[in-house]
């Protein structure tokens, strides 16, 4: 059952009454009253959406002034809060201070790592795992965030079982490459009225995605693979607009988040866990003698042409030839020349009723992310290194 079903609008109404319209102290009164956490932000959603007709007595004044109290006091709030938030990021010593102590909260259970079952005949076999748009918090008509948990655990569950085929099969899987592209979080300051679409501020969609990251790494962890993660920033992963001017990876939120993960993972899983997480907006790596580009791909059109561009762009930047590139921020997988050029998926889809930004705008996708498989290739070999692939589909997951 969903939460909203669990309160009427009598117990709504009722709850801002006794707190004299203040929603924080309503959702507590909410909290108390069933039983179960009601935050201020989902509260504040909730009496936004409540329709004149739908409620029971007299209270159409009283709604529509929470309403002007709710979007005035969170204009302020955010602006107050974004300043603190800024400051407290240029301190990053500070930040990841904060986040140590913060471990002994986080609901994290290390799974046994168990030996890697390998064929020291087997071809060698790399697993790239495109990871982009999660976005924890954003709230749509068929998104949330205990939506987003349910489709991050099915993702890990069918990469691990498309591992172990391979594995059966004869293959030397020898790592995998998690490769998170950006926009973890969605930001409930983003714009001037983003926390009415989410439901969980900012700092706690930092916590919830430390979680879940942790949670996933382990999870391929423990097949004995060693796991390298990719951990690139994304335009939601920051309160401003766009893409942090100078250096991205390294002013944006998700900088101390990656850097949680990253400290978490390696002492529970040692070495079994490597990271690399950019201070800039994309980072260079190499699988089986290729090179490949990783960037969230924002002002990227998702087209051949403008893959190719960018592509080509950072070749000429770096001085290498780059022979594929991967992305997201699109919200759509679009594949082209034999995957050498790849728009992965998001865990969100399309909205019905056009009540988040990307559905309002006309977008259309299905929850989902792509896998590859590689493999080492003979010399002289003009194929890629990519031998199979995985879409894994989530739109069943509500």
């Amino acid at each position: 059952m969903k939460i909203r079903e669990l309160f009427t609008n009598t117990d709504i109404r009722n709850a801002m009454q006794r707190a004299e319209n203040v929603i924080s102290k309503a959702a507590s009164d909410l909290t108390k009253l069933k039983g179960v956490k009601v935050s201020p932000q989902l509260l504040r959603y909730w009496v936004s959406c409540m329709d004149d007709s739908e409620v029971e007595g007299s209270v159409t004044q009283e709604v529509e002034r929470t309403r002007e109290l709710a979007r005035s006091r969170n204009m302020s709030t955010s602006n107050n809060s974004l300043r603190r938030d800024m400051r407290a990021i240029l301190d990053e010593n500070q930040v990841l201070r904060d986040y140590r102590t913060l471990l002994n909260d986080l609901s994290i259970n290390p799974l046994p790592i168990v030996p890697r079952r390998y064929n020291p005949a087997g071809k060698k076999m790399t697993v790239e795992a495109l990871f982009s748009d999660l976005q924890i918090g954003k709230l749509s008509g068929n998104y949330n965030s205990a939506v987003a948990r349910q489709r991050v655990a099915e993702y890990g569950d069918a990469l691990v079982q498309k591992i172990q085929q391979h594995v059966h099969a004869g293959y030397d899987v020898e790592l995998i490459k998690l490769v998170v592209l950006g926009d973890v979080i969605e930001s409930d300051k983003k714009h001037i009225n983003s926390a009415r679409g989410c439901d969980m501020g900012t700092a706690e969609q930092m916590k919830e995605a430390t979680e879940l990251l942790v949670e996933l790494i382990g999870k391929l962890a423990m097949t004995g693979i060693r796991v390298h993660c990719v951990m690139v920033t994304g335009n939601h992963d920051w309160d401003g607009h766009g893409m942090n001017s100078y250096m991205a990876g390294q002013e944006h939120l998700s900088w101390p988040m990656y850097n949680a993960v990253k400290m978490i993972s390696e002492a529970v899983y040692g070495e079994q866990v490597m990271f690399s997480i950019p201070r800039g907006a994309f980072h260079l790596d190499s699988i089986y003698g290729t090179n490949v580009l990783y960037e969230h791909g924002v002002g990227v059109a998702s087209s051949q042409a403008g893959l190719e561009k960018r592509r080509d762009q950072r070749a000429q930047q770096l001085g290498v030839h780059v022979g594929l590139f991967r992305m997201g921020d699109k919200h759509s997988i679009c594949r082209f020349n034999n995957d050498r050029l790849i728009v992965n998926g998001a865990f969100f889809g399309t909205d019905t009723v056009g009540g988040e930004y990307s559905s309002f705008l006309g977008y259309q996708n299905e929850p989902s992310q792509i896998a590859l498989f590689h493999v080492q290739r003979r010399e002289g070999d003009p194929r890629s290194t990519i031998f199979d692939t995985l879409v894994i589909q989530l739109a069943h997951i509500r």
